[in-house]
């Protein structure tokens, strides 16, 4: 659903968008932020996603986390989620005795149970 209407953002709000622009490093910050703004000046959601090269409704998402959050949401935080990895340090230690060919390490460990 495409929605014609701007997004009322105040003139400090969008200032913290074009700062947060130039400071960031990360593309996809970038985008999200120009997105935002694009909105504010009345922009649907179609043409930005066109121009963004992604789905309309990223845009939408986007747009509804930085009404969520503020500056914020363009901002991209790593998942907490996830499995744990299943190799332990110290089977990462011995697989990588094993690719470097530590005899010593090897015999060390099977004597010791490592």
């Amino acid at each position: 659903m495409n929605h014609p209407s701007k997004l009322k953002l105040t003139i400090g709000q969008r200032n913290s968008l074009k700062s947060f622009m130039k400071k960031t490093n990360k593309k996809k910050e970038y985008c999200r932020a120009q997105a935002i703004l694009s909105k504010c000046e009345g922009r649907t959601h179609k043409a930005i996603a066109t121009e963004q090269e992604v789905d309309e409704r990223t845009i939408q998402r986007w747009i509804a986390e930085y009404i969520k959050k503020g500056i914020e949401g363009p901002k991209i935080h790593k998942s907490s989620s996830g499995s744990k990895p299943r190799i332990t340090d110290k089977d990462r230690e011995i697989i990588l005795s094993a690719l470097f060919n530590d005899p010593t390490y090897l015999v060390l460990s099977e004597i010791h149970g490592v």
